[in-house]
């Protein structure tokens, strides 16, 4: 398991923890008369959190895109790292859990997940990693009938390498493109996943 994977699986797990919690309180209160008597008028009970599985797809949308990241076969050496898909989704897990969490005061608990993501941050992007600001990144494939005839290799004929182009779109702050870098790469596509 990657540890961008370990760290959300722990943030639903606290997430989920404080929820429990939370809504145990609420039933202690509600089912005990004594103490819905007892309690302070100003006490207020923290809220229910979004349930656990409603989290994943937001930060999900996140890792489908990959239109502005360069994923691992169009990385060509260490000075990609700053626009690398690895970066952008090491910022935007440590960005979500501050602006869901430590910001609107949910869960000050998580300040370390928070400092830990960040330093896992900077270990992706080589620099420094308050915002996202990667080029918008273009990959060219081969028609499916060219690919569909590169000989599969591999153990037992696995899969297949197929070529593509990746174009860097870099544009200033107006939207105008100030440059452009193009380079060929190729990935490892497994015959299995061929549709047949």
């Amino acid at each position: 398991m990657r540890f961008r994977e370990m760290l959300m699986l722990l943030i639903l797990a606290l997430g989920l923890a404080f929820v429990l919690s939370a809504r145990a309180q609420q039933a202690t209160h509600e089912n005990n008369p004594a103490l819905r008597s007892s309690q302070k008028a100003n006490q207020v009970l923290p809220p229910a959190l979004p349930r656990a599985q409603d989290w994943p797809p937001a930060m999900q949308k996140v890792y489908m895109d990959e239109s502005h990241c360069l994923t691992v076969p169009e990385i060509r050496t260490n000075k990609d790292n700053p626009i690398s898909c690895y970066c952008r989704d090491a910022i935007a897990d440590a960005r979500y859990v501050h602006f869901t969490y430590l910001l609107p005061g949910k869960d000050a608990n998580l300040y370390g997940t928070f400092l830990a993501l960040q330093l896992y941050a900077g270990e992706q992007c080589s620099r420094d990693t308050a915002e996202w600001s990667g080029p918008e990144v273009v990959t060219t494939f081969p028609p499916d009938g060219v690919i569909k005839r590169i000989k599969p290799s591999g153990e037992h004929g696995a899969g297949r390498w197929v070529p593509y182009t990746v174009q860097l779109v870099y544009r200033d702050a107006q939207g105008r493109v100030t440059r452009t870098e193009e380079y060929s790469t190729r990935e490892f596509r497994p015959v299995f996943l061929e549709k047949h």
